[in-house]
């Protein structure tokens, strides 16, 4: 899978928050995940917000973090 250049993963408001992935800046849930575990769903709602005219890029070390949770789900999905 290709990511769009901007989307949710490397977003500063993008949060795991109380088991749901959310986008704290729209107070939408992106995906349930009680234990912090990327399933399909994450990938409906990047592709649902591929266009969000409220992105903004996170600090390194937070995309760093999550595209590495995110490469693992896909790397295990295959």
């Amino acid at each position: 899978m290709e990511l769009p250049k901007k989307n949710c993963l490397n977003c500063q408001s993008f949060a795991w928050w109380d088991g749901d992935y959310c986008c704290v800046e729209k107070f939408k849930i992106l995906q349930e995940s009680k234990k912090g575990e990327f399933n399909d769903q994450i990938l409906t709602s990047i592709e649902e917000n591929k266009d969000c005219k409220k992105w903004k890029k996170a600090n390194d070390k937070i995309r760093e973090m999550h595209m590495e949770a995110f490469n693992n789900f896909l790397k295990n999905r295959n």
